[in-house]
């Protein structure tokens, strides 16, 4: 009875440790959402002292931030495997080191293609591994409702450091110039470094004393497979994978599941469909302990990168965030100049930049708040965001006066952090922890191809014209595009999950049916 007593008493300590120690994870992933995106988005502030420093055009200028945003999002699908293989500590760790490598580098530039160098490409490896081993992190350790909501705080931590950061290069600019802002920048993503330390997986003690961890891809590789038991409906194969958002089957309990974040949690936890090495699709029982051991070795990266190319509601979202979000970016890489095309100063540019993040923070919370009602679809979020964003963008090309641009930064900070939050918390309910950080990584790879093209040309346009009436105009009808294919995602997702239920409701009927003509 002692030795039970003192079990016991262990395992109740061991579980209160860990709880204490996911809300330091969530400090870090938010402090490190604070540093790394609130630069990565304030870096605009920096576009006239880039242009000054190396007298150069404003195309050549962009180029800097557009290489930055094209590297960082396009390498989405490496920094995803990264994350998957070797886990949320070492990717983030190594990406802490690379993006201060990147910053301090920037101290010694000579030119523009040395900063696109050293911020557009070492800064931005760093910053897209910073971005998914942090949000995967939390993912972890929350689950559930808890988990979308304290993923969407975190992304408001780039917000905030997004109103600090213009008035912080400013200063820091006027005193030590621009490559003195970078380098002292450099030194504050180094504090990222011992935070990432703490982004280990979670570690659960059962009632009986056991423990458990949330592997690694690495370590799960290393899991040797078990034989293979009872199959179930082969009918019900394909069901189960377009099954991915049913509110209905939704837990409220939501702390101690690995896999609560995905809405479609309670068929996945009787069923799993995974490929052997023919190609041949298997549907295994999850009760068993082993296979689940089995599954977790064969969830590959290449296998889960296949599974979310079958999700058709998954890929049209993924399209249309590359579409829509490089457009709305091109406004934190012209925004001093366009208000100074206006007639207005840099420091109501600086204004306008602050009322942009300032209201992003409540856009970056709004998924995780809105997403807990079951009434309303994941995917109406980046629809009204994407609208709300094309009106402002348009607005944005023709006012002149101050107030009006200052209210319409106010007016498209909001759909701006919600798409921000989008990144993580819509994607979560789409594919689940599971294939969170290969998910990212797909959205990250998009959204750096459109960022790679959207820079330069509306720079080019801008030196053309003479003004960025057109840039921003064809940047609102891009980001409509993605709001219809949003609209698109919507209703097949509606329709393969309708479907879904009425198959899975006749395979429970059916097994009903046999247990009672059995007894």
């Amino acid at each position: 009875m002692d030795r039970e007593a003192e079990r016991i008493s262990g395992s109740q300590r061991s579980n209160h440790g860990n709880n204490i120690h996911r809300w330091f994870v969530f400090a870090t992933a938010y402090m490190s959402m604070m540093i790394d995106v609130g630069f990565i988005f304030s870096s605009g502030a920096l576009f006239v002292d880039i242009m000054t420093t190396f007298s150069t055009s404003r195309s050549e200028a962009a180029l800097v931030q557009s290489v930055l945003m094209a590297v960082r999002f396009g390498i989405g699908m490496v920094s995803g495997a990264v994350v998957q293989r070797f886990g949320a500590l070492k990717a983030g760790l190594f990406g802490s080191c690379l993006a201060s490598a990147g910053l301090v580098l920037s101290y010694f530039a000579t030119s523009v293609m040395f900063l696109v160098l050293s911020m557009g490409v070492i800064l931005a490896m760093g910053s897209s591994c910073l971005f998914i081993a942090s949000s995967v992190a939390v993912g972890q350790h929350f689950k559930g409702k808890t988990g979308l909501v304290l993923m969407s705080a975190q992304s408001a931590g780039g917000g905030l450091g997004g109103m600090l950061y213009p008035f912080v290069l400013e200063y820091l600019g006027d005193s030590y110039g621009l490559k003195g802002a970078l380098l002292i920048v450099g030194g504050l993503y180094m504090q990222l470094i011992p935070a990432s330390l703490l982004w280990t997986p979670r570690v659960k003690r059962s009632k009986e004393g056991n423990i458990n961890i949330s592997m690694s891809g690495e370590d799960r590789t290393k899991v040797k497979p078990a034989k293979h038991t009872e199959k179930v409906d082969k009918e019900c194969r394909e069901d189960t994978r377009f099954l991915e958002s049913d509110d209905k089957y939704q837990q409220t309990s939501t702390e101690d599941t690995a896999d609560e974040n995905n809405d479609s949690v309670l068929i996945e936890r009787q069923l799993t469909t995974i490929d052997d090495k023919q190609g041949r699709r298997k549907t295994e029982d999850k009760r068993n302990p082993e296979v689940k051991a089995n599954n977790r070795g064969k969830d590959t990266v290449w296998e889960s990168l296949k599974q979310l190319a079958f999700n058709p509601s998954f890929v049209l979202f993924a399209v249309g965030m590359g579409v829509a979000y490089p457009a709305l970016g091109i406004l934190f890489i012209f925004i001093v100049d366009l208000f100074l095309d206006a007639g207005l100063t840099e420091e109501e540019a600086s204004l306008g930049l602050l009322l942009v993040h300032m209201f992003s923070i409540f856009g970056r919370l709004l998924p995780g708040i809105v997403m807990q009602s079951r009434r309303i679809a994941s995917l109406s979020v980046p629809i009204f965001a994407a609208l709300l964003t094309s009106s402002a963008m348009v607005g944005l090309a023709f006012v002149k006066s101050l107030e009006v641009n200052l209210f319409l930064c106010c007016l498209i900070g909001l759909p701006y952090g919600v798409f921000v939050s989008v990144f993580s918390v819509t994607t979560l309910k789409l594919v689940g922890i599971k294939q969170l950080s290969n998910a990212i990584g797909v959205l990250f790879t998009l959204n750096g191809l459109g960022s790679g093209l959207a820079g330069p040309i509306s720079g080019l346009l801008r030196d053309l014209l003479g003004s960025y009436t057109t840039p921003f105009l064809i940047a609102a009808g891009v980001i409509l595009v993605g709001a219809m294919l949003f609209c698109v995602s919507l209703q097949i997702r509606r329709k393969h999950k309708h479907y879904a239920t009425e198959r899975t409701a006749l395979l429970q009927s059916g097994k009903q049916t046999q247990q009672t003509s059995n007894t």
